[in-house]
């Protein structure tokens, strides 16, 4: 337990200090003194000055290393990197895996070691005729010619490319050891097609060498509608799922005497780590499950959760983000799955069921390998379902199920998998025969799939889930392995009143009570700390209909732009963004009086200590606007927004209300009448347009004020009457996004906006926040990111 308490010491700094970006201050201090505490009712260990000095350290340790290993950003050289819309032929190496992109594939090339850019073409030209049309492989060389769509809105790539094909210049151009593994799964990937016929040998391509270019774009929206987006890609999680599934075939065949079928495991994590290309997220899993097979051959079963501790605390030594990563989350929450609910639901599951002896032996054995692989399957899913659910905001309500349905076979269709590659290779004539397995399997679990996929109500809208909801998830599943222990807990308090004499009394074996309470107090600091950011953060919310932004300037002033069409979300929503003791909005917004602006503004200047509230003076006979309107004739800041006004933010962000109605242009529709304004940022700037029509844009450009930008708010949600070309070529954004959910009736955004969008943008630079849920945009005043929810 001792290395328990000083790995979760560590890693809270770490955590700590990741989430707020930057240095110990009192809240870290004072967070660390209730760690102790904790850590001294409910450990008994702790009670060792030694130990509480070491807990000490360790969390200050990891506050340091975290707060010192900010990643310094590469400035990119733009006088390399060709103009936007020029026509290039350009010669760049394969950087990273082919990815499947609708129906092209999308190829990452390093062009001249300066800079990225992601390329999507159909098919591969090769004039020596040793590759397929489809063979793209790590490490080659390629020529690529096509338009350049330079891509500002990132910091991975600095353009686009679309083009039909592309010709193979020089395989294996980079001579490492990742590109002689990249040759290798090609020719995999080539023998599992060519001896699986169909889905099966796609999904085989996909499940064993990671290669998913050959699956179909409607095979993958089956999976991921299905939530069997795990079983699909090779990942972490997905290695620690098949090194399971391993071990339980390995128990069957070998039994577990003298630990050799621990071998299996072994073998099996590390070749499917090998031949996934050694990808970051696949390597630490592997390590983390290797930790755990040591474990089990040291007969310290019960002493696995302090092996992956250090595990983990080792990793994040070398490399401290890693802590933030998702892949480095859901690898650890899968394999601590494995390792504390898997044993104890298999012992629970057979001791009731021991007792149903029917049919063979071998029949029995084969039920006890379905039945275990199903519940190491199901405690990987559950343990890194929240996680899912906080990082993509979105998950599917049969994941569980359909893992279930698929569980008992995906073990026969990856071992019988590599069979089939395995006699293909060698050249033997069975092949056919032994792929009939494969086949059979594969096309069973692509229909499962398909089945779950058609079911209504599957995906989950999860973007208003946070910490909160993430610890209430692993508290019910801490409640379910510790009842026992829990239920003696309670127990010892209604009967006795000192705590001390609880601790002491208590004997708790099971080590996640601590963690626990640790974890509790960890996310309590986190969800309490208000950190100032260095730079501009505006973000896009989804919502169910409307505009709702929010704009937190580098000193920490928040403006708030609408407030959509549902009360109760929008306050949930912005609840879930602000942390838990800071309630404070500087500014709000009102840019025009229909519901999906102002739904929501009533509640939230309710529920929120707004400073200021700017109308737009435009009038409504709806009853939503009349409740509005009387919300604000009570509030003591109120003035109407006029052209001209400036809302300054702190020293370099400025809010400046360019529009209100047409001036120049005779307008007869109600919604140019909307608030148009421009947020300004240094050298980067925002123009957020309400729902002005094209009528309105004509009167804002005719006005002679600056309306080029950096990123566009789209006009009206994406509505057929605005957005025209002219109006697109005089902003000429970098960035758009289209602010509309997925209950507008109207259909927003028209097919003809999106078209004059991709136009003038490259499709990386347009977000739909209907599509890809709450859009981040964040900036220094010269360099703009872009996160989305999904």
């Amino acid at each position: 337990m001792t290395l328990v308490y000083l790995s979760i010491a560590f890693l809270a700094g770490t955590g700590l200090a990741l989430a707020t970006s930057t240095s110990v201050r009192i809240i870290e201090l004072a967070l660390l003194v209730a760690l102790i505490l904790v850590t001294t009712i409910l450990g008994r260990k702790a009670k060792s000055i030694r130990m509480l000095g070491g807990i000490a350290i360790l969390f200050i340790l990891g506050v340091w290393m975290a707060s010192e290993s900010t990643p310094i950003a590469v400035e990119q050289d733009w006088s390399q990197i060709p103009r936007h819309e020029e026509r290039v032929t350009l010669t760049g190496v394969l950087s990273d895996d082919p990815a499947p992109a609708n129906e092209a594939t999308r190829l990452r090339l390093m062009v001249d070691d300066t800079f990225n850019i992601d390329v999507y073409t159909e098919t591969l030209m090769d004039q020596s005729g040793e590759r397929r049309s489809d063979e793209f492989v790590y490490g080659d060389s390629y020529l690529v010619s096509g338009r350049f769509h330079l891509v500002t809105s990132r910091t991975d790539i600095a353009g686009t490319i679309s083009t039909q094909n592309v010709e193979l210049v020089e395989p294996r151009a980079v001579d490492n050891f990742r590109s002689a593994i990249a040759q290798f799964r090609s020719i995999f990937s080539t023998h599992l097609n060519d001896s699986i016929n169909g889905d099966s040998g796609a999904l085989a391509s996909a499940m064993l060498i990671g290669d998913r270019s050959k699956l179909s774009q409607n095979t993958i929206q089956n999976f991921r509608s299905a939530g069997l987006s795990h079983v699909l890609a090779i990942s972490g999680l997905h290695l620690v799922l098949v090194g399971g599934s391993a071990m339980v075939l390995a128990v069957q065949l070998l039994g577990r005497r003298r630990q050799f079928y621990l071998i299996v495991p072994f073998t099996t994590a590390w070749s499917y780590a090998l031949i996934a290309g050694m990808s970051p997220s696949v390597t630490r899993a592997a390590i983390m499950f290797s930790v755990y097979l040591l474990a089990r051959l040291l007969g310290r079963q019960r002493r696995i959760l302090p092996a992956l501790s250090l595990a983990a605390v080792s990793m994040v030594v070398l490399e401290p983000g890693v802590l933030k990563t998702i892949s480095f989350q859901l690898s650890f929450a899968a394999v601590l799955g494995i390792a504390v609910m898997a044993p104890k639901v298999s012992i629970q599951l057979r001791s009731n069921l021991e007792s149903f002896r029917v049919g063979p032996a071998i029949v029995r054995k084969f039920g006890w390998l379905i039945l275990d692989s199903s519940i190491i399957s199901v405690s990987a899913i559950l343990f890194t379902t929240p996680l899912v659910l906080l990082h993509f905001g979105t998950s599917s309500a049969w994941g569980v199920f359909s893992t279930l349905a698929v569980s008992p076979v995906l073990p026969l269709f990856i071992w019988s998998s590599v069979a089939t590659l395995s006699v293909d290779l060698i050249g033997t004539p069975v092949t056919s025969i032994v792929a009939l397995t494969p086949l059979v399997s594969g096309g069973y679990i692509a229909f499962v799939a398909e089945v779950f996929a058609g079911f209504p109500g599957g995906n989950i809208d999860a973007t208003s889930v946070g910490i909160s909801f993430v610890l209430f998830w692993y508290s019910i599943l801490f409640v379910g392995l510790n009842f026992k222990s829990i239920s003696l807990l309670i127990e010892r308090i209604s009967s006795t009143k000192s705590i001390a004499m609880i601790s002491s009394q208590t004997s708790l074996r099971n080590p996640l009570l601590g963690v626990a309470a640790l974890l509790i107090l960890v996310l309590a600091g986190f969800a309490i700390t208000n950190p100032k950011s260095e730079h501009l953060t505006v973000v896009f919310f989804e919502t169910d209909r409307g505009d709702m932004i929010l704009i937190e300037a580098p000193g920490g002033q928040r403006m708030l732009v609408d407030g959509g069409d549902n009360a109760d979300r929008a306050v949930q929503i912005i609840k879930d963004h602000l942390p838990l003791n800071d309630r404070r909005i500087d500014v709000v917004l009102s840019t025009h009086p229909d519901a999906d602006h102002v739904g929501g503004l009533e509640r939230i200047i309710e529920q929120f200590d707004v400073s200021q509230i700017i109308d737009s003076g435009a009038n409504h006979d709806s009853q939503v606007f009349r409740s509005w309107k009387s919300e604000i004739a009570r509030q003591s800041d109120v003035v109407e927004a006029v052209s001209g006004t400036v809302v300054r933010l702190d020293n370099e962000t400025a809010v400046t209300i360019l529009q209100t109605k047409c001036v120049i242009v005779q307008c007869s529709a109600f919604n140019d009448e909307s608030v148009v304004a421009r947020l300004d940022h240094q050298e980067v700037s925002f123009l957020l347009t309400g729902d002005i029509t094209t009528a309105g844009e004509s009167d804002l450009s005719l006005t002679g004020q600056n309306i080029s930008t950096t990123v566009l708010k789209v006009p009206h949600h994406g509505s057929k009457t605005s957005t025209s070309d002219t109006f697109l070529t005089e902003v000429d954004p970098a960035l758009a996004v289209v602010t509309t959910g997925i209950k507008n009736q109207f259909g927003h955004p028209h097919d003809e906006v999106m078209e004059r969008l991709h136009q003038h943008l490259d499709e990386e630079a347009i977000f739909v926040t209907r599509d890809n849920g709450t859009v981040t945009v964040t900036t220094d005043g010269s360099r703009v990111w872009v996160k989305s929810d999904r």
